[in-house]
């Protein structure tokens, strides 16, 4: 038997968002989750570096987390974010120009879900059906870290493909 998929409307729009709080665009770069195993860091890391701008990950909590992970993270030329709640996570997210959700767990699909609503980007897996769906152009196979590199480039030299990307995300987002 067949089974219907769908995404659940974000509930991003009734959170008491603020638009004037949304941090301005800046050339940054940043991947959906910490320097560990479970979100595939150094694939990412990889690939974000193609971009040649500043790469930013967000922490899950010290205590979630293995201590090389910031040291890691450090000796890679990458930034950390502190922890910070879901609405400051959404003022902040805004200000990057690529977002990457490269890894395997993809049941956590809520970062391309989030970069579709503010417009970024996100290069991810297209066994996440909220890449899927929401980024049909920068959807990948599982570990085609190639291909990922490839896209990077594209947006970062193509301005008419960045831009399409971006509207069609939100388009998508919207309906």
């Amino acid at each position: 038997s067949s089974t219907k998929v769908s995404v659940i409307r974000s509930v991003m729009t009734d959170a008491g968002l603020d638009l004037t709080k949304f941090k301005p665009k800046e050339d940054r770069v940043i991947l959906n989750g910490p320097f560990t195993p479970e979100y595939n860091a150094l694939p990412q890391v990889l690939v974000a570096h193609q971009t040649n701008l500043p790469i930013d990950i967000p922490e899950m909590g010290k205590y979630r987390m293995q201590k090389d992970s910031w040291e890691m993270a450090e000796s890679l030329g990458i930034n950390y974010l502190p922890y910070m709640s879901w609405i400051e996570w959404m003022y902040n997210l805004n200000r990057y120009k690529i977002g990457y959700m490269l890894t395997p767990a993809i049941a956590s699909g809520s970062f391309a879900l989030n970069c579709a609503y503010l417009g970024i980007p996100c290069i991810g897996y297209a066994k996440a059906d909220t890449q899927r769906l929401l980024f049909p152009d920068l959807a990948i196979d599982v570990f085609d870290n190639q291909k990922a590199v490839e896209l990077t480039k594209r947006l970062m030299t193509d301005e008419v493909f960045y831009s399409e990307v971006a509207t069609k995300a939100q388009w998508i987002y919207s309906k």
